[in-house]
């Protein structure tokens, strides 16, 4: 649980988003799709946050908040990493948001996806599994965005896949309410669009 300062850093974390700083990382990240063009988007997505999982170290930074670059070199806590996988999503056209709730702050990006076995099994796919019964993809709702799809959160230190829950459950920073899940305590989303940057919305017709 963070501080009562701390918790006043979540709400800046908007302010140091910077896709442009990042372009050239995710590009670079993404590698080749041995999937197929049906599951691009997911592909990029499960490449960016498995290296800021794997490869980003979570370290404590108290009141500073990192920009991206700062973050993908030396590392950050929940709100430094955050900011830097939004912006490389952001970069590679993906909506991205930051939902601050609980005292942490935990990345989400926009997918036109439902919440179905389609959408699991080709994320069990993109994962290298054949069994999609250990996939079960949550997603979030829509607040004041418009979008037609859902929010998976794609949390670096929590979510081992795209819209995994698990650990975000342990940690009682998701709860059951009424037979749904829901942010507990929830304080803040900050939903960013990559045209707001100059990058194009890969989801845009």
């Amino acid at each position: 649980m963070t501080s009562k300062k701390q918790r006043g850093k979540n709400e800046h974390v908007g302010t140091v988003i910077d896709p442009e700083q990042v372009e050239g990382t995710a590009d670079d990240i993404i590698g080749v799709n041995p999937y197929g063009p049906d599951v691009q988007d997911l592909w990029e997505v499960y490449q960016l946050h498995k290296h800021c999982f794997n490869n980003v170290d979570h370290v404590d930074t108290g009141l500073e908040l990192r920009t991206p670059k700062e973050t993908l070199e030396k590392g950050g806590d929940c709100e430094d990493q955050s900011v830097l996988l939004s912006s490389l999503l952001l970069s590679r056209g993906f909506p991205a948001r930051i939902i601050s709730a609980h005292g942490h702050c935990v990345p989400e990006v926009f997918l036109p996806r439902g919440l179905n076995e389609e959408t699991n099994e080709q994320i069990a796919k993109i994962y290298g599994e054949e069994n999609s019964s250990s996939f079960f993809a949550c997603g979030d709702l829509d607040r004041g965005e418009g979008l037609d799809g859902h929010w998976f959160a794609v949390d670096t230190g929590r979510s081992y896949y795209i819209g995994d829950l698990d650990v975000l459950f342990d940690d009682e920073i998701v709860v059951e309410k009424e037979g749904l899940w829901t942010w507990n305590n929830f304080k803040a989303s900050f939903s960013k669009m990559p045209e707001d940057y100059g990058f194009e919305n890969r989801f845009n017709n």
